[in-house]
């Protein structure tokens, strides 16, 4: 019986109700931090940590050259999933904003039945009741 919310402890499992994920930027100290989760392997636990990176010895080259790369991987998305005749017109841009973009990408977030379930998964049986109850009452 596989169990997504659980932590590999040695050779123990231990139960972890809820998983807090969370992003927290310090521009005067150059630093992100992370709180998210991780597998070792597909099919393994979830485990959560909490990473701190360090950008105060990267150029300004640098974190734009980063920050490009997953702007990237997010065009591309945009890309394989728009209509024949917007794939022509991204293919055809030179320049993009990202600013709109992004703002774009946050207002066109619809969550799916699979995102949907894997939040469910997630929850505690009392939050599934109560989350439950609440369905039922807003019929």
């Amino acid at each position: 019986m596989s169990n997504d919310n659980a932590v590999d402890v040695g050779t123990e499992v231990a139960e972890v109700a809820e998983f807090k994920k969370s992003v927290t930027v310090d521009v005067k100290q150059s630093t992100v931090e992370r709180v998210s989760t991780v597998r070792a392997q597909k099919g393994a636990a979830e485990q959560q940590v909490a990473w701190v990176y360090d950008f105060s010895d990267v150029s300004e080259e640098q974190l734009l050259e980063l920050a490009s790369r997953t702007v990237h991987i997010l065009r591309q998305g945009q890309f394989r999933n728009a209509e024949l005749a917007d794939q022509r017109k991204m293919v055809d841009e030179r320049e993009v904003d990202v600013a709109v973009m992004l703002a774009a990408e946050r207002a066109a977030f619809k969550p799916t039945a699979k995102s949907v379930a894997k939040a469910i998964d997630k929850l505690s049986a009392a939050e599934r009741a109560t989350l439950l109850k609440q369905l039922m009452e807003s019929e």
